[in-house]
């Protein structure tokens, strides 16, 4: 069974699709965007009631000016929640 299932994915601007998944054992969300082309940015992971969209919106916006701003450095990053 999977442990992950897609709630929805947000649309919040060209070139950026959020995508919110919920963990069906305890009820986590997740968020990861597809920024440009490039999948699996991880925004945040943690309890729902936590869920602060502006921020991880922001988060969004803020690596898709680095990419197009021709940053490598921003593919080099740790990510993680």
């Amino acid at each position: 069974m999977k442990k992950w299932k897609i709630l929805a994915r947000h649309r919040i601007a060209k070139d950026i699709v959020i995508s919110e998944s919920i963990n069906l054992e305890n009820e986590e969300r997740r968020f990861v965007a597809t920024i440009c082309g490039w999948r699996n940015w991880k925004l945040w992971k943690g309890n729902p009631q936590e869920i602060e969209i502006e921020k991880i919106v922001d988060q969004a916006k803020a690596i898709k000016a680095r990419i197009l701003s021709g940053d490598q450095d921003i593919f080099f990053l740790q990510q993680g929640y």
